[in-house]
């Protein structure tokens, strides 16, 4: 259905003279959205007009670096795609922000004329242009601002402070011979901000003739992974570990081994990754991000994390979306810093009350904190919840009897565990810190 519907959308769109189209909104069997100029059957269409302007050259430039924060939040720009019109006397730029990581069919889509829309999640689009005689860096003062069309469909307006200040941040490089065309641009609309910036990057002059089939791509071209994803991270990541970047492995839980991959792909901006190369089975996949070399793949140092979750491939040629949430190592300072070897085997005994410090992960977090008891009995010894307390301050004191005691610390965020304590020697990794109440 996708190749008739974008075939025919693109022999409308680019016909010279043609003013206006009439479209329908389509939801294909692969999920995106796409605008078509023919009903999609099974009546899930929504019939539309679309304005199309008659142009004389065209170009597609596509760059994954930007952030938007207005009405609904913060959005990651994932892929962006920039339409690039000429006209006689000015160059038009219509720029798509999408909030998801486009595939490669997706983009294949945007530069044949389709809009593309994942669920609930709809492109925002910026226009501006500047005179097509001018070239190498472009002063602000030649760019003229159309508007700024949010996801939700509303156009932004401002006053003319506003977009005047807007403008002002622009730094644009047109170099038409070679086919590049960069910009940067932050500032802030009616409430609504944005950072973009693109660096350099390269458009292709569109194909005038529009007779040739568009044939769909093949399985490795659209299916360039097994599984992919993104890694949310629930609070801010040490710059040494962002450059560093997460690594990743897989085990087949099916057969109970450890599998290799045939490549792995990681955008440090949009933190997004994607592995080839498995074949159908129940994997679970791990992402860690860490400095120490002590336990490789299992984070043990305050501000280190790690996620890890199970998923089944059952088509090599259809990948699997895998989003991890990745969890923090809390840094725990009182009564023991955990940055250092703590013997596990060690008891060191505490007068009560007791105090614990830990460093916060941010403000308002949420902290569990568990404190178990060892209880013997005769000849049977039991480990018992003692208190369990939930709070979110990065400090808790409690009263407790004499004995043997387990301390269990994490933290959520939006219910969602987002961080953890760990203890370790030289040799093994504990989740709890164990220590006595002595005697007064």
């Amino acid at each position: 259905m996708i190749r008739k519907t974008i075939a025919a959308f693109i022999m409308i769109a680019l016909c010279p003279g043609a003013a206006s189209a009439e479209v329908y909104k389509c939801v294909t069997d692969a999920g995106p959205t796409i605008f078509s100029d023919k009903p999609c059957g099974k009546g899930n269409h929504q019939k539309i007009k679309l304005k199309v302007p008659p142009l004389n050259e065209v170009g597609y430039a596509k760059y994954t670096m930007g952030l938007i924060t207005g009405y609904t939040g913060t959005i990651q720009i994932k892929d962006s795609i920039a339409h690039i019109k000429k006209t006689d006397k000015t160059i038009e730029v219509d720029l798509w922000l999408f909030p998801f990581r486009l595939n490669t069919e997706e983009v294949e889509q945007v530069k044949k004329g389709a809009l593309v829309e994942r669920g609930t999640q709809l492109p925002a689009r910026f226009n501006f242009s500047f005179a097509a005689n001018l070239s190498n860096d472009i002063s602000y003062k030649d760019v003229t601002f159309a508007g700024l069309s949010l996801a939700n469909g509303t156009l932004v307006t401002a006053s003319a402070g506003q977009w005047y200040t807007l403008a002002k941040s622009i730094k644009l490089q047109y170099l038409p011979a070679e086919g590049k065309l960069s910009f940067s641009i932050k500032g802030k609309i009616d409430n609504y901000s944005l950072f973009i910036n693109t660096k350099s990057y390269t458009y292709e002059k569109e194909i005038k003739s529009v007779n040739k089939e568009w044939a769909e791509p093949r399985g490795e071209q659209v299916f360039h992974s097994s599984v992919f994803g993104m890694l949310n991270y629930p609070y801010q990541v040490r710059p040494d570990l962002l450059a560093k970047g997460p690594s990743f492995t897989i085990k087949d839980t099916q057969a109970d081994k450890w599998v290799s991959y045939k490549k792995l792909n990681y955008d440090t901006f949009t933190r997004t990754y994607s592995l080839s190369g498995l074949k159908p089975s129940t994997y679970r996949i791990h992402a860690s991000l860490e400095d120490s070399t002590e336990f490789r793949g299992a984070p043990v140092k305050p501000g280190e994390m790690y996620a890890h979750k199970e998923f089944v491939l059952e088509d090599e040629n259809k990948p699997v979306r895998v989003d991890l949430n990745m969890i923090s190592m809390i840094h725990l300072v009182k009564p023991v810093n955990n940055n250092y070897h703590i013997p596990l085997t060690e008891r060191k005994s505490y007068s009560s009350p007791l105090e614990f410090v830990w460093k916060p992960l941010s403000e308002g977090a949420l902290y569990k904190c568990v404190i178990k008891r060892v209880n013997r009995i005769k000849n049977h010894t039991s480990l018992d919840v003692h208190m369990a307390i939930d709070i979110r301050q990065s400090n808790l004191t409690v009263n407790l009897t004499p004995g043997l005691y387990h301390f269990v610390l994490s933290a959520y965020k939006n219910d969602v565990k987002s961080g953890e304590m760990r203890i370790h020697d030289d040799r093994a990794i504990g989740f709890e810190y164990v220590f006595l109440v002595k005697e007064k």
